[in-house]
């Protein structure tokens, strides 16, 4: 089991800051734009997103720690890091968890995703590959 207190991975160009230090920065080559303090409707996706999470850090549970949750997002590669949505990055780092903590293989993951990606391909919908990453 990793560390709660490594390093995140760092930024490029290296600066000293990890892949989530975005602050006051409009530099990397990537435009985040400007953030809209607005609320949103939150999507289906979005509240399954927060159900598991609340119920995986319960302290009548506890797999894991909302700490250890911010570790395994900022310990996400740059590219993935800037690519994905901000409930990405909660699910990418809950199933890193999960399988972190022996309570699922990769392996198992994998086979789940093909599953559902085939059941999703089979109604007519498409299934992006980065989508099984």
């Amino acid at each position: 089991m990793a560390s709660d207190d490594r390093p995140s991975n760092p930024r490029a160009p290296g600066d000293g800051r990890g892949v989530h230090d975005l602050g006051g920065t409009t530099a990397f080559g990537v435009a985040f734009g400007p953030i809209d303090p607005h609320d949103h409707a939150t999507s289906l996706y979005e509240k399954r997103v927060d159900a598991m999470l609340m119920l995986l850090i319960h302290p009548d549970r506890e797999i894991f720690t909302i700490d250890a949750l911010r570790r395994a997002v900022e310990d996400m590669p740059q590219p993935v890091y800037d690519s994905v949505s901000y409930y990405d990055k909660w699910a990418v780092g809950i199933r890193n968890l999960l399988i972190e903590r022996g309570i699922v293989t990769r392996a198992e993951v994998e086979a789940r995703m093909a599953m559902i990606a085939s059941a999703l391909r089979a109604k007519g919908q498409s299934v992006s590959a980065e989508a099984l990453s």
